[in-house]
């Protein structure tokens, strides 16, 4: 992954640790002692949740949700590059 597209983690509000927003996708960090560590992913756009059916994947570790995350907008920068490419 190019160091442009790196998720700038901040420290969360309310019930999240961690959150961000980059490529139109707010993301969100939760911890849960007896679940590890949750991800939920939205792209702001249409407000189509990216992780699950449900709304969180859970990892165990705070390292997997983070892959996960950037798993998810280096696919989202895929379909928004692909979908430009349909315009031009």
């Amino acid at each position: 992954m190019s160091t442009e597209n790196k998720i700038k983690w901040l420290p969360g509000r309310e019930k999240s640790e961690y959150q961000a927003e980059i490529a139109g996708i707010k993301f969100y960090i939760y911890h849960a002692s007896d679940a590890g560590f949750g991800l939920s992913a939205t792209r702001l756009s249409d407000r189509k949740t990216m992780t699950s059916s449900h709304g969180i994947a859970w990892c165990r570790t705070k390292k997997r949700c983070v892959a996960y995350a950037e798993n998810i907008l280096v696919g989202e920068m895929a379909r928004m590059e692909k979908s430009s490419e349909k315009v031009a």
